[in-house]
């Protein structure tokens, strides 16, 4: 990317266009709003102010940055990771290489999982595979008499996670722990406690991950992407081994890939624990969030029939 020295001035305005133009040629797809993005997030301003004050020269260390962000942009490098975090559910959770980058259809899955505890007093809740803690923070700031476990295969996502659990200041209800799902709160002291089990797991099939955008092929931990030969060996695994922690009338509660609904809402309906499952549309009318309770004469999915 031509620009100009350390001693060669210039405004915010100009900086944009710059930037845009470089991006444009990256193949980016949105290459003012992520010009504008980048700058705004350096200089620690919003849009408006970018552009009311768009002829202030830009100090050489700012400019610096963004040239680099810009090439690690044309790198497929994503750009939450260069700006260091993400905005989910109305919070600003720190995300870098550790960890999965949260998307969209997950706020669906925490509405839902929301809307499920609106009568419990103190819910005990596990988020399996939490990552950057997305789903936990989020639940403990929006249930505020929730108590959270988190697990995660990997110690460098936890340490994430507990990262925006302070910054957020619920780490004093979120008990994180590593391991594979369920593993480390497999405990005769959660056994048949939990309210509700949910989780954002890998799902994507494994042959077809060479397929995805090369933001989330080459960057984001492959960890969490991995779903085995048909992308449900860690779904199965969530319907199949969470039943004896949840207790009488429990929900579990997770996303799903675009066509994968049906299948795992005939493993659920297929164990005698569960009621017949409830899907729920993200954001592209497509069936990604999925509800199922442990059977109870008391409760079952609400809207199940």
């Amino acid at each position: 990317m031509a620009h100009g020295g350390s001693g060669e001035e210039i405004g915010r305005r100009a900086l944009v266009l710059e930037a845009e133009s470089r991006l444009r040629l990256c193949g980016v797809e949105s290459p003012r709003r992520e010009a504008e993005l980048l700058l705004c997030h350096r200089l620690g301003v919003s849009r408006s102010e970018l552009y009311l004050e768009g002829d202030l020269a830009v100090g050489p260390e700012d400019r610096v940055w963004l040239y680099q962000g810009i090439e690690q942009r044309c790198e497929g490098v994503p750009l939450q990771y260069i700006v260091g975090d993400v905005e989910f559910m109305g919070l600003v959770l720190k995300v870098d290489r550790r960890v999965f980058i949260p998307r969209s259809e997950t706020e669906v899955l925490v509405d839902a999982v929301v809307a499920e505890l609106a009568d419990a007093a103190s819910p005990l809740v596990l988020d399996v595979g939490t990552g950057c803690g997305n789903i936990a923070v989020a639940l403990a700031v929006l249930v505020p008499g929730a108590r959270l476990l988190a697990s995660d295969i990997s110690s460098d996502a936890l340490d994430c996670a507990r990262e925006n659990a302070h910054l957020h200041q619920v780490g004093d209800r979120i008990t994180f722990a590593q391991g594979d799902l369920y593993a480390p709160f497999d405990l005769p002291v959660y056994r048949s406690r939990l309210d509700a089990i949910v989780s954002n797991p890998p799902y994507v099939p494994i042959h077809e991950i060479g397929q995805l955008p090369r933001e989330v092929r080459d960057h984001e931990p492959r960890v969490a992407l991995d779903g085995g030969d048909d992308g449900l060996a860690v779904l199965g695994r969530l319907v199949r081994e969470g039943r004896h922690l949840l207790m009488p009338g429990g929900l579990l509660a997770f996303e799903v890939g675009e066509a994968q609904a049906d299948a795992v809402s005939e493993l659920i309906g297929s164990l005698g624990p569960y009621g017949y499952p409830k899907t729920i549309h993200d954001y592209a009318h497509k069936e990604r969030i999925i509800l199922a309770r442990t059977r109870s004469h008391r409760q079952t999915p609400r809207g199940e029939r």
